[in-house]
């Protein structure tokens, strides 16, 4: 069986060649990629090399020892199983934006092996120069300029690299941010600037400096500046062509980073030589501090006599030590009742805070309840009585139509009355011509006699009665036009009271408005202008803001009665941040005799509130502010963001309570159309419901406006008017007064009339009932005529009765409905009553609303102070007990050192006591110095302890650096054996894979690694066989011819006899046997075939296409301007074909 050798040398220049048989292997050897894990294998018959005739004498030292590794290594290393696709680390896809000849270029990469094919021109070469530039590496690195600013396309001013990195699996960078890929984006411009910018999937940046570029490289293990990961178009050439061995093994080295861990074994050799020369040094110093030691012992020996007093010394020394320990120890316990005090204070504050706040949540939840009760009454309790009233009214209305109807009706039934008193009249005439034709005997004259008297009675009677009548009715008119007269004298009294009291009103506001032109403060409480300047001549730690009016102007006049009782009194409130100003304020305004509001807070940040549309004026909105502070507290306060203002009440109904209510409006006020200085404030409700109020005339000075000359002016004639209305009213009234008399005494005077036609009407009727017994007793004949007469008379009497029941059922009807109606004024009065009671109680509780304000202004006040308090009380108590603590470490330093000195002693005086006993010893120890040379006994002593504490510390330091020395020795010794074996590994791995890709040319070679001269020798003989294949594939006798002889000439493995593909192919198996044994994830050659022939190339696309897809866990970028025929692409390999991007844009402006 055909052996195989391998030799070296451990002495650092050992030599490695590789014989291969003719007869390329049947069986591949299984390889693992991971060096020092592999794991001993049967040899098989098709893996046996033989030995090369030439070796070298250096290669005879360890044949041994490197079959040994060569029998573990190499049966492992070539697998013909693909490696799992690498999910980080790769590359995606590139883009690139005005870089050298790209305007714009977008390539995807597959995750293995990618062919970049294009013609000259084409901008193959970009791609790497790309990648080298994007992920860190200078530009001088790609061969292709000095620096960035020299790879800006011609004609732009700045150039972009985008490269998308996969980012999964296990292995992946930061995978929660930056997901499955990450974005590294790189821009430089024509002055050289630039930056980075390292980006999610998702487009989020996350980096953008270099050293986070970094961190993702060293992640990665992308080795960017490392030539032998990315071989540029120029480097590739001068490796392919022109590479000597020692460029070889200095790259080889670089590529498996031996280089830097060899430098750092020198450096670290260096330090144990520069450690050991030290040593030496100390170690001739020791015998020096010992003969300085035996010299004190000596000298202190002698001083037996005074060592007792120094003793004694020492004694009172270490009691002084202890002494400034107890001091110690009581300062600090002192600590204990100050930080007790300031835990009670802090306790104190942090209960007033919690009180406060459950008091402030009280009163919040009272002022909720008094808003509630508001609404209540408004919605609940005003609404009914106003429906109830509005029922009564139009009852009254229907009252006033009836009567109307009635007195229609008397004036028709008094028509009647009238014609039936003429029949009446006509029948009585015929009855009596008839009985005076009959009266022909002395019965006759009687009855005539009597008769004639009964009429004139009934005639008297009718009489009577007509006027009894007219009596009535003419009391019952008087009592009406009496009643109206009444209700009109009220009314107009009441018209006149209220226009006196509004130009009394007028008049004073017009006065005032006067003032106020001369002096703004004249519309405050008296003292106003003094408190003022004594806010100005005082200290404050922050001046008081105030009063609140001064900072507000209204912008609409119109508005100004209602945003005046809108506010009241809270105009005239201050604003202070701190409790002192407070205090301060209350103090002067007690002077001033000037109280006012003051609203204290210290939280003054932006306080932002919900409001309505911006197409609603609001009181917010129409109020120029001149101070945030006031602006936040009215926001809170009083909501003025959320009142609206409308001038129409018919709008402000049907706005605040329809369906389209708008958003975040509390309530709405309008302007009464009688009087524009009154209005109504209309609450929202729920849809359909209707609530609302009146808003009287502002009786004060006006704070937020002032009248202008003009205005004042239309004041005084709008004054002028109302005393020309108020006289008038007068005039009325005492007309009305006047009338209301004159028709008390008529209605007098027919009530007097009424009674004495009662008596008459009395006397006529008992007349008549004698005369009717008279006639009873005379019987007078009848001849029928008289009886036909009396009966139509008796008809027209029943008539006339008739209507006159009528009349009177009419009157009783008429006086029924002016009772009713009575009673309807009476229910409206009381209805009037029950709104005003309703709407006084609701103006009561504006005043609790105020006041429950002013008491949570105070109280927020208090409880801010004590809330600023507790940080304050809190950080005396940690000063306290870090001051404690400081002084507890002090104390621990004193017994420390105290401790050293000696172990702790009763201390028994104080150390001024001990200072004083200190100092007498010292005097007797004195005394007896002058028998050591002028020397103490306590120098002597101290000598001998400095001698002693020298000559410990340098025996201690000699052992520490010696056990140094000894330990990076032997740390020095274990890594540079690891190191001469990983390398003896390494190279192993390489020389097989090397012979290993020959062999896809039945090459014979061997590689030989000499460490001591720093070479990598490369020795390649091609077989006659490898010729005959080549002249087949190239169908060409004169190329078999050459082919051959070059075999049979290079058959002594001379490579100078190689022909410039043979050394391409050659360097092409060299370079895959240096990157197996490199771990950059990323690997790329730019026109790795430019030196090879047809029959060389398609060998070495094949054997790249296999052994990449072998090595799947790496991505390899190989660039070529050559056509790729007969490669075919699949899960592993991709091709991607460039065109020159000149042509393509010259295409696009043609077709343009």
């Amino acid at each position: 069986m055909p052996g195989r050798r391998v030799r070296g040398n451990d002495s650092g220049d050992e030599e490695f060649e590789i014989h291969v048989d003719e007869t390329p292997p049947t069986k591949r050897v299984r390889r693992n990629k991971y060096v020092g894990e592999e794991a001993a294998d049967n040899q098989e018959d098709g893996d046996d090399v033989e030995s090369a005739p030439e070796e070298t004498e250096n290669e005879d030292d360890d044949d041994e020892d490197i079959d040994a590794e060569e029998e573990v290594i190499l049966p492992t290393t070539q697998s013909s199983q693909h490696s799992k696709i690498a999910e980080a680390g790769t590359i995606e896809s590139i883009e690139l934006f005005d870089f050298m000849c790209h305007a714009h270029f977008k390539i995807e990469l597959g995750p293995n092996l990618n062919f970049v094919v294009g013609m000259n021109g084409s901008g193959k070469s970009a791609v790497l120069t790309a990648i080298t530039v994007c992920l860190g590496g200078k530009a001088a690195a790609s061969g292709r300029g000095t620096s960035v600013k020299s790879l800006v396309r011609d004609g732009a001013s700045q150039a972009t690299i985008i490269i998308v990195m996969r980012n999964k699996g296990e292995d992946a960078f930061l995978p929660k941010q930056y997901g499955d890929r990450i974005i590294v984006e790189r821009k430089f411009k024509l002055d050289g600037s630039g930056s980075y910018a390292l980006k999610s999937s998702g487009g989020t940046r996350y980096g953008s400096r270099k050293e986070d570029l970094d961190q993702l490289c060293d992640h990665f293990g992308l080795q960017i500046d490392n030539p032998m990961n990315i071989l540029s178009q120029d480097f590739a050439r001068e490796f392919l062509a022109q590479s000597t061995p020692t460029t070889l093994y200095a790259l080889f080295m670089k590529g498996i980073d031996m280089s830097q861990l060899e430098a750092d074994h020198n450096l670290l050799n260096e330090q144990i030589a520069t450690t050991t020369t030290i040593l030496e040094t100390r170690e001739a110093g020791v015998a020096a501090l010992k003969e300085q030691v035996d010299a004190a012992e000596k000298m202190f020996a002698t001083t037996e006599s005074a060592r007792k007093t120094n003793e004694e010394l020492d004694a009172i020394k270490d009691e002084m030590a202890w002494a400034q320990v107890v001091e110690a120890e009581e300062a600090r316990d002192a600590y204990n009742s100050e930080i007790a005090e300031y835990e009670e204070k802090l306790r104190r504050a942090e209960e007033k805070v919690g009180k406060g706040e459950i008091k402030l949540e009280e009163i919040r939840s009272q002022m909720i309840a008094l808003r509630a009760r508001c609404s209540e009454i408004e919605g609940v309790e005003l609404q009914p009585i106003r429906d109830r009233k509005a029922a009564i009214l139009k009852e009254v209305n229907a009252g006033k139509e009836e009567l109307l109807r009635l007195a229609s009706d008397n004036r028709d039934l008094m028509d009647q009355i009238k014609r039936a008193k003429r029949d009446v009249i006509q029948c009585q005439k015929a009855v009596d011509d008839e009985r005076e034709a009959q009266a022909t005997n002395a019965a006759g004259r009687r009855v005539q006699h009597l008769e004639e008297q009964k009429r004139t009675i009934e005639t008297n009677l009718a009489s009577v009665r007509a006027l009894g009548d007219s009596i009535a009715a003419e009391a019952e008119e008087i009592a009406r036009n009496r009643e109206r007269k009444e209700h009109a004298l009220a009314d107009a009294s009441r018209r006149a009271a209220s226009l006196k009291e509004d130009t009394f009103k007028m008049q004073a506001h017009i006065n005032q408005q006067k003032e106020a032109q001369k002096d703004g403060v004249r519309a405050y409480p008296d003292g106003m202008q003094k408190l003022l300047d004594g806010i100005e001549r005082n200290k404050w730690v922050h001046k008081p803001i105030g009063p609140f009016g001064m900072t507000m102007k209204l912008k609409y006049r119109e508005w100004a009665d209602i945003v005046e009782n809108y506010f009241g009194r809270n105009l005239n409130s201050f604003y202070v941040k701190t409790y002192k100003d407070k205090m301060q304020l209350q103090n002067l305004m007690r002077s001033v005799n000037c109280s006012s509001t003051i609203v204290f807070s210290t939280d003054d940040s932006p306080f932002r509130v919900d409001e309505p549309d911006p197409k609603y004026l609001t009181i917010l909105r129409a109020i120029e502010w001149s101070n945030e502070s006031v602006k936040r507290r009215l926001l809170i306060s009083h909501s003025v963001g959320n009142q609206l203002l409308i001038k129409d009440r018919r709008e402000a109904d049907d706005l605040m309570n329809g369906r389209s209510k708008p958003a975040h409006a509390h309530c709405a006020y309008a302007i009464s159309a009688d009087n524009p200085r009154k209005g109504f404030r209309i609450g929202g409700g729920a849809a359909g419901s209707s609530s609302s109020s009146p808003v009287d005339q502002w009786n004060g000075q006006f704070r937020l406006t002032t009248l202008s000359s003009a205005m004042i002016e239309q004041e005084k004639q709008r004054l002028k008017r109302m005393e020309a209305e108020f006289m008038e009213a007068e005039d009325v009234s005492r007309t009305l007064r006047r009338e209301l008399n004159d028709l008390t005494k008529q209605l007098a005077d027919c009530e007097s009339q009424r009674k004495g036609n009662v008596r008459k009407i009395s006397r006529a009727e008992a007349e008549l009932r004698k005369i009717a017994e008279q006639l009873d007793e005379v019987d007078v004949l009848d001849d029928g005529k008289l009886s036909g007469l009396l009966e139509n008379l008796a008809v027209s009497e029943q008539a006339q009765i008739t209507l006159d029941n009528s009349y009177q059922a009419l009157s009783e009807e008429r006086a029924e409905l002016d009772r009713a109606q009575l009673e309807r004024k009476l229910l409206l009065t009381a209805a009037d009553k029950e709104l005003k009671e309703l709407e006084g109680k609701l103006a009561g509780l504006t005043p609790q609303l105020d006041e429950l304000a002013d008491q949570m202004s105070q109280l927020e006040a208090h409880t801010d102070h004590y809330r600023n308090q507790v940080p304050k009380y809190r950080k005396s108590l940690e000063d306290s007990q870090a001051r404690q603590k400081e002084q507890d470490i002090e104390v621990r330093n004193i017994t420390r050192m105290a401790s050293q000195m000696c172990a702790r002693v009763e201390v028994t005086k104080s150390r001024a006591q001990l200072n004083q006993l200190l100092n007498t010893k010292t005097r007797v120890l004195q005394r007896l110095q002058k028998d050591f040379d002028g020397q103490s006994v306590a120098e002597i002593a101290s000598e001998l302890d400095r001698a002693k504490t020298a000559y410990k510390n340098a025996t201690s330091d000699i052992k520490e650096l010696q056990e140094l020395v000894d330990m990076l020795t032997e740390c020095l010794d274990q890594r540079i054996t690891e190191r001469e074996r990983f390398r003896k590994q390494i190279c192993l791995r390489v020389r097989y894979n090397f012979q290993q890709h020959l062999s896809n040319r039945s090459y014979k070679g061997r590689i030989r690694f000499d460490h001591k001269a720093q070479q990598l020798i490369m020795k390649v003989s091609p077989t006659k066989e490898s010729a005959e294949a080549a002249a087949l594939l190239a169908k060409g006798s004169e190329l078999s011819a050459s082919k051959g002889k070059r075999g049979r000439n290079a058959a002594g493995g001379n490579n100078k006899g190689l022909s410039g593909g043979e050394k391409s192919f050659t360097t092409i198996c060299l370079l895959l046997s240096m990157w197996d044994a490199m771990n950059c994830p990323i690997r790329a050659l730019d026109e790795f075939d430019v030196f090879m022939d047809a029959v060389n190339r398609t060998v070495a696309l094949s054997m790249i296409t296999k052994s990449t897809n072998e090595s799947a866990d790496k991505q390899f970028i190989l660039i070529t301007p050559q056509d790729m025929q007969g490669v075919k692409e699949d899960k592993y390999t991709k091709i991607m074909m460039l065109h020159d991007p000149r042509t393509m844009r010259n295409r696009l402006t043609a077709s343009a």
